[in-house]
């Protein structure tokens, strides 16, 4: 292997359970050669390992500023959002003055056409126990927490278990 030329993870990744498996060959005494390979994966890993922590706060600085932007937009997008009420409310208002003064509930312009329609909507009480039984409805869900909690405290469930994985942390 060259010090010039830079491997990739998964030739690294080869290479240790190459020199792993020299290593068991040889009863774990390395020579100079295998040596010079141990020391050589040791500092291309921790290269690697270094571009890797690189991109990746790269990435999440990248992913923070897009949240903070699409934030903002949210932001906007409500303010806007909310003055499509205000303005309905001035239309409608405009269009009873103009029903009340030429007797027409129905305008037409170029590119829309607006109308006085009634419709109905439902008003009813805010608190769920205001509601006849009848019409009130029960969401299920699961409480992974609990399940998890209920298993790290010794509880068996069946067709439940506590999975461990490894994962890397970069500091």
């Amino acid at each position: 292997m060259s010090e010039s030329k830079k491997e990739t993870a998964l030739q690294l990744i080869d290479l240790a359970r190459c020199l792993l498996h020299d290593l068991e060959e040889a009863e774990g005494v390395a020579d100079d050669e295998l040596e010079a390979l141990i020391d050589y994966h040791y500092k291309s890993t921790a290269d690697k390992l270094g571009g890797y922590h690189y991109a990746i706060k790269g990435i999440k600085s990248r992913v923070a500023a897009l949240k903070t932007e699409a934030k903002l937009i949210t932001e906007r997008a409500k303010t806007l959002q909310n003055q499509i009420p205000k303005l309905t409310d001035k239309a409608l208002q405009l269009l009873e003055a103009h029903n009340d003064l030429h007797g027409e509930s129905k305008v037409k312009g170029a590119t829309y056409t607006a109308w006085l329609a009634k419709t109905t909507k439902l008003q009813a009480p805010n608190d769920v126990n205001d509601w006849p039984m009848q019409f009130c409805c029960t969401r299920i869900e699961p409480d992974k927490a609990k399940a998890k909690q209920a298993l790290q405290e010794g509880e068996t469930l069946e067709g439940f278990e506590l999975v461990q994985s490894i994962g890397i942390r970069f500091r």
